[in-house]
Parts: C-alpha cells; sequence; structure tokens
C-alpha cells in the first residue's frame, strides 16, 4: 500500500542491499485489505511473501539482517521510484 510507511521503509532498505523484491500495489480500500488478509490472515502491512508462503514481518527482518549486507546509500531515481 503506498501510504504504508513500513511497506516504504522495507522497499527502501532491500533496495539499499540489492536484495530483489517484487511490491504489488493494492487496490485502494476494503479490497485492499480483503487481499491482505487472504494472504495473511491479519489486517496488517506489510504482507511478505517469500518461497511462496507469507512470512511475519519480525521473521522476515530476521532473516534480511542474517545476509549482514550492508546498505549502501539510494540514488535519487531509486527513492523516486519508490516514492
Amino acid at each position: 500500500m503506498d501510504w504504508c510507511g513500513t511497506c516504504k521503509l522495507t522497499q527502501k532498505h532491500l533496495t539499499a542491499i540489492d536484495v530483489p523484491f517484487v511490491y504489488h500495489r493494492l487496490p485502494a480500500g476494503e479490497a485492499g485489505w480483503a487481499l491482505v488478509e487472504k494472504l495473511s490472515g491479519r489486517r496488517a502491512t506489510p504482507v511478505i511473501i517469500k518461497d511462496g508462503r507469507h512470512m511475519p514481518f519480525n521473521e522476515f527482518k530476521a532473516y534480511i539482517d542474517s545476509l549482514g549486507r550492508t546498505p549502501r546509500r539510494l540514488t535519487q531515481d531509486e527513492l523516486d521510484d519508490i516514492e
């Protein structure tokens, strides 16, 4: 969801550590929330799908931290793409 601060921070961090990802924009309003609940069983974002399964955010964060990658500075084009 474009308004989700945690989603934007996650995109920035993954980009900064060069981890490929696919970001899907969800429909606005109730349709988006229904999809979030269907995918994750919760009404909370972000929804992380890794290897075809929902991964709780704390588990995902631990996985990303375990990669030990140092974030780099994002280019203006990368920032513009995320915003």
